[in-house]
């Protein structure tokens, strides 16, 4: 197995399918990659949705896992630990692949190298750009990745992931200009829209000062945790 596309779902009954849909044209071998579909604190359909997907789509590996951890990071985490692919893909269960030869192509990139990173994407509100590299525009060798994981913060846990990555002696990076991905954010009813979009300042800023601590930290994680958490 090759890739491993991880998805956390937290009621995308409405949306998810249209994620899974771009999985699915995808001009890459599907007997290549899997699909971890991590339902996380769902009140609404997603599961079944998600179920009906994958009884239709036979030739994609798919796994479906329901958690109440009610955080993505954490969600996140319990696809890691499933994961059997060389390489790691994050995807949003709300966006959507672009191109059909997104994984032929990131996967030819990514030879080589324990890190991909794409430069451009698509997106209704570039504003949002300013938050960091998010995950989507990362495959990360599952072999670097090792036993890192998700922080349980409440915001920055991509961020803090990301950096606790390039932070290692393995990590080697190359980049793809794209766009391959769609980020529909922000989405109505999502995190962003409820809470970013009215305090992007201060996120922006929380995820510098979350940098400065991380480069200079000593102590020890407990404390680090409570730190981020305290951000404002």
């Amino acid at each position: 197995m090759e890739i491993s596309i991880i998805i956390p779902a937290k009621n995308l009954e409405n949306y998810i399918s249209k994620a899974l849909d771009s999985i699915a044209m995808q001009i890459y071998d599907k007997t290549r990659f899997e699909v971890l579909i991590v339902c996380d604190s769902c009140t609404d359909n997603t599961k079944g949705v998600v179920e009906s997907w994958a009884n239709n789509n036979p030739d994609i590996k798919t796994r479906v896992f329901c958690v109440q951890h009610g955080n993505q990071g954490m969600a996140r985490n319990v696809g890691l630990d499933n994961a059997v692919g060389k390489y790691i893909y994050f995807m949003d269960g709300d966006d959507w692949l672009i191109a059909d030869n997104a994984l032929s192509d990131m996967h030819q990139a990514i030879q080589g190298f324990s890190a991909l990173q794409i430069i451009e994407h698509e997106t209704p509100n570039p504003i949002m750009d300013k938050i960091g590299p998010p995950l989507w525009k990362h495959m990360f060798a599952r072999e670097l990745v090792g036993d890192t994981r998700m922080r349980d913060v409440p915001f920055n846990e991509d961020y803090i992931f990301i950096f606790g990555l390039k932070t290692k002696s393995g990590y080697s990076e190359t980049t793809l200009q794209g766009p391959y991905y769609f980020y529909n954010s922000p989405r109505e009813g999502s995190i962003v829209a409820t809470t970013f979009s009215s305090h992007m300042d201060k996120i922006v800023a929380s995820r510098k000062r979350a940098l400065l601590k991380l480069l200079d930290w000593q102590g020890d994680f407990d404390s680090l945790k409570v730190a981020v958490q305290n951000l404002n």
